[in-house]
């Protein structure tokens, strides 16, 4: 997990990041990580990273430091522009393309990791619960599943469990460059290894008839044209100000991994500075100290409210109309959230100079490592030091803060713009 932030109002835009990179599910994390760096030489314009470290086995660090050097003075005239720009340098370099034998690595891998989270954790963890006795102290003890078990069934659970997530990955939207028949088309020609994967992943074959099969291919589907995230996805973050426009965006893309010879991609968040909307705070990855801060509520409570009110109202005697009144509840619940806390927060936002952008970005990145510091049973996967550069249409690009190898930070001079 990490924690990135762009802050942006009509003078400029300041990027920040944490530097913890994690191993095998956060069981080790580093905290020196290159996740931000300048595009070019000079110009307005910068990249965050995260999600996947790398892409087709190769650093974005050096792939990055490659496409900058290939830039050459080179400018944009929006940050779309350079962002089309970079993902056609990562369809045509040579040293990102993979043969078709690491591809079929890749997908092996990326299917195991897939039905081993989604699936077989939570059909052991389901079948453990089931096995538990029924008494009121063991069910206190256990958490609530959001639908009730099936008859002990293995097979029923896990047909439910596929069921319920496809229904997930059916509202994402689809990869651009990726479609069902060319998905279906590579499953079938990859059936002995999606066999040999099945059956590493669920060893009981009592499980595995045909309908559980085809589902469990169908999931292999959905994750191959569905921009969800899942193993292997990478995001990337530019932002900056273009050659033609006064003001600054922000492009957020993610990236899947090279398989079937398609390259996928999808434009998941698109941010832009006018003098009618002249503030954003655009956290990425784990943010709900940041959103905490912006809000006023954590993101969890504000969700969790509406729901506590639907579950009581439902059980009352008059529990007509129970979806509509929460519903409205939960309307108003953001409107004086955003009253009381969001909109005079953003308001303050827009009237900070670069200096003052760069170090609310530092402060909220810090926020959420002391959260992660602080809190039992959040995985502290989240660390320091923070790297921020502010960008604007006067001042280019320019380091604020930024580790070196040894951890040491920039000059002193650099730290000027704090003030600014």
């Amino acid at each position: 997990m990490t924690c990135e932030i762009a802050v942006m109002n009509l003078w400029g835009i300041a990027l920040a990041t944490d530097s913890a990179v994690s191993l095998d599910d956060g069981a080790k994390v580093y905290n020196s990580a290159e996740k931000l760096f300048q595009l070019g030489n000079g110009a307005p314009m910068g990249i965050m990273t995260f999600g996947e470290a790398t892409y087709e086995g190769v650093p974005w660090e050096v792939i990055i430091a490659d496409y900058s050097r290939k830039l050459d003075g080179r400018r944009f005239d929006t940050v779309q522009q350079c962002v089309d720009d970079f993902l056609g340098y990562l369809r045509r370099t040579p040293f990102l393309a993979i043969s078709p034998e690491r591809q079929a690595d890749a997908l092996k891998s990326q299917i195991t990791g897939l039905w081993k989270s989604l699936y077989a954790k939570p059909l052991a963890e389901a079948m453990e619960a089931a096995d538990q006795p029924s008494n009121d102290m063991a069910s206190k003890s256990r958490p609530l599943s959001p639908t009730p078990l099936v008859d002990r069934n293995p097979r029923e659970t896990l047909l439910r469990l596929i069921r319920e997530d496809q229904a997930l990955w059916e509202q994402h939207d689809p990869w651009e460059g990726a479609d069902t028949a060319w998905a279906e088309d590579l499953i079938r020609g990859n059936a002995r290894l999606l066999d040999q994967v099945e059956a590493d992943v669920f060893p009981d074959a009592d499980l595995l008839d045909e309908e559980v099969r085809a589902a469990l291919r169908k999931t292999a589907c959905l994750f191959l044209t569905s921009a969800g995230g899942g193993p292997g996805t990478a995001n990337v973050v530019i932002g900056g100000v273009g050659e033609t426009v006064p003001f600054p965006s922000l492009v957020q893309c993610q990236i899947a991994p090279l398989l079937g010879g398609r390259f996928r991609t999808y434009k998941l968040k698109e941010c832009t500075i006018t003098p009618e909307d002249d503030a954003m705070i655009i956290p990425f990855a784990q943010t709900d100290a940041i959103d905490t801060l912006i809000r006023g509520i954590h993101p969890d409570l504000e969700q969790a409210v509406p729901d506590m009110l639907r579950e009581y109202v439902s059980g009352s005697k008059d529990h007509t109309g129970a979806d509509d009144l929460t519903r409205d509840f939960a309307k108003k619940l953001r409107d004086k959230v955003e009253m009381l806390c969001s909109d005079p927060f953003m308001r303050a936002v827009s009237a900070l100079p670069r200096g003052a952008l760069a170090a609310l970005a530092e402060t909220l990145v810090s926020l959420q490592i002391f959260l992660a510091r602080h809190t039992i049973n959040m995985k502290e996967s989240v660390q320091g030091p923070v790297d921020v550069a502010v960008l604007s249409k006067s001042c280019g690009f320019q380091w604020v803060k930024h580790k070196n190898l040894l951890g040491d930070r920039v000059p002193s001079d650099h730290r000027r713009l704090i003030g600014a």
